[in-house]
């Protein structure tokens, strides 16, 4: 299995989701609160056959109210989807050269 290859990834507050659009077509990941026994900052997994990101800083995130810092860090999570990964690398030189 080849794995995806990240394009561009969007972040759309007022959905609460995250889009990947990969050269195996876009990918749509609901970004949702912790849960009540979160370890880590960010975590994913399956939940009711989608794929989700829950994390604690849902409220910052759905406020609009993030830095780029969030901002790549929820990226970050598409990262884990399927057991093809999709490319990181390529997705934060893409990332970082538009910002620059």
């Amino acid at each position: 299995m080849k794995p995806f290859i990240l394009k561009s990834t969007e972040f759309n507050h007022e959905k609460m989701e995250v889009i990947a659009h990969t050269d195996c077509g876009d990918f749509r990941f609901p970004v949702l609160p912790p849960r009540d026994d979160q370890k880590h900052g960010y975590e994913t997994g399956f939940e009711n056959g989608r794929y989700v990101i829950r994390t604690k800083d849902y409220e910052k995130l759905k406020s609009g109210d993030y830095s780029k810092e969030e901002e790549i860090k929820l990226f970050h999570e598409v990262c884990h989807y399927d057991k093809r990964v999709i490319l990181p690398f390529h997705s934060y030189s893409l990332f970082i050269k538009a910002e620059i």
